[in-house]
């Protein structure tokens, strides 16, 4: 770390990052990926094991997303106009130019206090989060295919 509490690669870790940063090494075994960086297999686990390179690596890839979002929104364009029956691309660009939102109305009825034999009070935010998600995507697919 220095100063600026900037992580600075080595050079074999910028080598993998390289690779790992390319789309088309998605899906590569381990193996792949480190003939292709050339480096070995210790030099990735070392560098996968440190959170300042696991972090790195993620602001990385969401540059490589960033670059990429204008070819992805044409593409989900052009491929909702050709396809009407897609549902996924219109949502996503829909969502994006911000004219969607997911609904958000929660009911809670006073009268049942338990979720799957759990009382509300004993569960977890994480356990209440996920309840919430599902009854959502559910809503959300209702409203898809009604």
């Amino acid at each position: 770390m220095t100063k600026n509490n900037k992580y600075i690669p080595t050079t074999a870790e910028q080598k993998l990052l390289e690779v790992l940063c390319n789309t088309e090494s998605l899906g590569k075994s381990i193996t792949d990926i480190c003939t292709q960086a050339d480096i070995s297999r210790n030099v990735y686990y070392e560098a996968i094991k440190k959170p300042e390179f696991f972090d790195y690596r993620n602001e990385l890839l969401k540059d490589v997303i960033k670059a990429g979002i204008g070819d992805i929104i044409n593409a989900s364009m052009k491929y909702a106009k050709d396809n009407p029956r897609n549902y996924q691309d219109r949502l996503l660009i829909a969502k994006i130019a911000e004219f969607y939102k997911d609904e958000q109305n929660i009911n809670l009825n006073t009268n049942v206090n338990t979720i799957n034999g759990k009382s509300v009070e004993e569960m977890t935010d994480e356990e209440l989060d996920k309840f919430i998600n599902s009854k959502q995507e559910k809503k959300l697919e209702e409203d898809i295919f009604k």
